[in-house]
């Protein structure tokens, strides 16, 4: 099993649905959810 990271950048109020679209799919096993500013 390969550990994976894929940072989704979304709507303001939209992070929890996007996070209940992502444990929704068969291969996905853990979701984190993190906010806050990144290097583009």
């Amino acid at each position: 099993m390969q550990t994976i990271f894929v940072m989704v950048k979304c709507e303001l109020g939209k992070a929890y649905d996007v996070a209940d679209d992502a444990c929704n799919v068969e291969q996905v096993s853990e979701v984190y959810s993190t906010s806050g500013q990144y290097d583009p």
